[in-house]
């Protein structure tokens, strides 16, 4: 039986806290963004409706219809989300409605996608460029 050390658990300690440093990144870059949010809904590939979020107080519900069926979409304040749809699994609705940057709702069999962006994510700029 082995005895553990002194160092041992310092090492674990250092792990487990540096193992935290990317949730901290990703929670101080949402907050940081403080611009525009927008929910962009896609069908196909082809942008088909883009709602703002970051000053919207209504609740407003529409349905988007595809060749291969239809999905609910709600608008809650600041969130957005797939309530309803005919699919034959409806993982499109587990993850509720959503409203941080980056975050994406995904309906595959209706290849319908809401994606919300903020301001700096709203255009496709060239982050670096090589020679």
């Amino acid at each position: 039986m082995k005895i553990i050390k002194k160092w041992d658990v310092i090492i674990i300690v250092l792990l487990v806290l540096i193992s935290f440093i990317p949730y901290g990144i990703f929670i101080y870059g949402e907050s940081s963004n403080n611009g525009e949010v927008y929910a962009i809904i896609s069908v196909d590939g082809k942008e088909q409706q883009r709602i703002r979020l970051d000053n919207n107080t209504t609740t407003k519900e529409f349905t988007v219809n595809t060749k291969d069926g239809y999905n609910i979409i709600k608008v809650e304040g600041n969130k957005i989300g797939v309530i309803d749809a005919d699919c034959p699994d409806k993982i499109c609705t587990l993850p509720g409605l959503v409203n941080r940057s980056g975050e994406r709702v995904v309906c595959l069999p209706h290849r319908v996608v809401i994606e919300i962006r903020g301001s700096k994510n709203t255009e496709d700029k060239e982050d670096f460029i090589s020679r």
